[in-house]
């Protein structure tokens, strides 16, 4: 269930005397919540005003990776560590990466200088606070939802055409303007 979006609000975005009732609306909120979830990450907090949490990644099987992907969008990075282990898996050796050894671009973590990383990593960051961007990209997901037609492309009558756009490329093309996939590398 989406802390970003409720029926109500979403009506407001509708036209009025739609057709759904509220947990068919309900259904849609969470389905395209589940999209973007699965494809830009988790996310927990639902208000603008509310500080976000410093969060600490785990990235175990990094070795040879030229990029890392983040659970969220990072707003700054306060530390990336790259940890040795010893055969009993206590933290044996942690080297502290200065700002000029990585980079960043969108959800991405990227070594400078052709490094890759190294077999454990662990990153610590405050993501974006995107509340009214990740609602904004909700409401456009429930909005197509709504008025798409499956499997029509175009439709006429007389002097009346209407040509449908594909769905799926349609819902790709938002989610992918909020958080880009990963460059290949």
């Amino acid at each position: 269930m989406s802390d970003l979006l409720t029926v109500a609000q979403l009506r407001e975005h509708i036209p009025e005397g739609s057709a759904f009732e509220d947990d068919a609306l309900q259904r849609i909120i969470d389905a395209n919540d589940a999209a973007v979830t699965m494809a830009c990450g988790v996310y927990t907090r639902g208000y603008d005003y509310i500080q976000p949490d410093e969060i600490t990644e785990w990235n175990p099987y990094s070795k040879g990776l030229s990029s890392l992907r983040l659970a969220q969008y990072p707003g700054s990075i306060t530390e990336v560590a790259l940890v040795r282990t010893t055969s009993d898996l206590s933290d044996a050796d942690t080297y502290l990466l200065e700002d000029e050894e990585f980079w960043v671009k969108g959800r991405y973590l990227y070594r400078k200088d052709g490094y890759y990383w190294s077999d454990r990593v662990r990153i610590v960051y405050i993501p974006q606070d995107s509340a009214a961007a990740r609602t904004e990209l909700l409401i456009q997901l429930c909005k197509l939802s709504i008025n798409s037609q499956p499997g029509m492309t175009f439709e006429g009558a007389a002097t009346w055409q209407e040509t449908y756009r594909n769905y799926e490329a349609e819902k790709q093309s938002l989610i992918w303007a909020y958080c880009p996939p990963q460059p290949f590398a």
